[in-house]
């Protein structure tokens, strides 16, 4: 890269390739991978421009993947027909002062459901982001 025109092209190039592994990565975390879904909902916000930083936050998240192949997706019974909810809200994680919300629903032995998103409403507080991840997230 000697010229300003190959830096531009090598800097598009790389940020293409992050943003078609962060995309794979949402896709897998929604259909099956449910225990990558926060981190790669959370490399996916650097997405428009990665940096060095970004790159080693993905590099884990693939070598973390790769290492743990071998873990199954387990779904049985524990004897009950209960419904379970383990929902969570960040209080403003982003640089644009928005919080993050999540959830899991889990029906006996393993997750049914489960969901990572910035919250769309800015809110005061700790307390106000809990209370509205939770209506969100079971609403």
């Amino acid at each position: 890269c000697n010229t300003w025109d190959d830096r531009v092209k090598h800097k598009k190039e790389r940020a293409d390739v992050f943003n078609l592994t962060v995309a794979k990565l949402m896709f897998t975390s929604r259909r099956g991978r449910f225990d990558i879904q926060a981190a790669s909902t959370f490399v996916s916000t650097w997405v428009t421009a990665p940096d060095e930083d970004d790159w080693k936050k993905l590099l884990k998240l693939l070598l973390y993947i790769h290492g743990s192949t071998d873990l199954p997706l387990r779904l049985s019974t524990n004897g009950t027909n209960v419904v379970e909810w383990w929902i969570d809200g960040a209080f403003a994680t982003h640089k644009d002062s928005q919080s993050h919300k999540g959830g899991t629903m889990s029906f006996r032995k393993g997750p049914i459901y489960c969901t990572i998103t910035k919250q769309e409403l800015n809110t005061k507080d700790s307390m106000e982001t809990e209370l509205v991840t939770v209506d969100d997230v079971s609403g």
